[in-house]
């Protein structure tokens, strides 16, 4: 995913009533499972002391909200990457231990971090 989505629920929380701009954009996450795009808005974002016109994209469904390649790459010097990714696997696990996967998720997510156990070490 290229761009920052939000969900329609939390955009309306932080601005009500907002009119977004059509789309024919079309998401889709790794397992190819389709997220539909209800519109868009251009926004002026700022993470430290960058700013940049972007587009921020809508969807119905209820998701995390998600920054794309495209916005990290516009403030990659704002964002300290090793800091943010620097927790240990036992941290990861208390973390998604206290979401709620299907099965099915859990199932490939344990045996991705099984295959790269290395990557999430503290030793890494």
């Amino acid at each position: 995913m290229l761009h920052a989505v939000v969900n329609e629920k939390t955009l309306g929380s932080i601005k009500p009533n907002l009119t977004l701009c059509n789309t024919d954009r079309k998401f889709a996450n790794y397992t190819d499972y389709r997220i539909r795009c209800i519109g868009y808005l251009p926004i002026h974002a700022t993470i430290g002391l960058t700013t940049r016109k972007l587009d921020l994209y809508v969807v119905k469904k209820q998701l995390d909200t998600l920054l794309g390649r495209e916005w990290i790459a516009e403030f990659a010097n704002e964002i300290n990457l090793v800091k943010l990714f620097s927790f240990s696997l036992k941290t990861y696990l208390l973390i998604t231990s206290l979401s709620r996967y299907p099965s099915s998720q859990e199932k490939q997510l344990n045996q991705l971090l099984a295959c790269y156990e290395d990557i999430f070490s503290k030793n890494s």
